[in-house]
């Protein structure tokens, strides 16, 4: 399991292309992070998405072999996420996401073995181009 509850006031956490196996505890972030990749290594197990601290904007989780159904239906709430790459792992079944359509620049769930992906857009707003 990578842990990095001792690490209370990173911010920014690059795990990339190491050859980490485990699985990955999202209650053991620091609650300041707002960076965190973790891409092309060797992960399992599932995650627990609403633990993850309010703080985050961009996770790169992508290139692992997490597993389990993907529930983000809590991140569009309090959450600033701009970026959130999951793609091939081995997530299953529909995933249930909430976004803020003004805050999400960059989401990718390729690769993965999902039946539906549900998109559920928390704001928005038409303007009138006429004033």
């Amino acid at each position: 399991t990578i842990s990095l509850k001792g690490l209370r006031e990173v911010t920014n956490v690059n795990l990339s292309r190491n050859t980490f196996e485990g699985s990955l505890d999202i209650s053991l972030f620091p609650n300041r992070l707002k960076i965190i990749d973790i891409s092309h290594n060797h992960l399992s197990g599932s995650l627990d998405f609403s633990r993850l601290p309010p703080p985050i904007e961009k996770i790169d989780f992508s290139y692992n072999r997490l597993n389990g159904s993907l529930n983000l239906s809590m991140i569009g709430d309090a959450f600033v996420i701009k970026t959130l790459r999951l793609n091939n792992n081995e997530f299953s079944g529909d995933a249930l996401i909430s976004v803020d359509v003004w805050k999400a620049e960059n989401m990718d769930f390729r690769g993965n073995k999902l039946d539906n992906v549900f998109i559920r857009v928390e704001e928005f707003h038409c303007r009138d181009e006429d004033g």
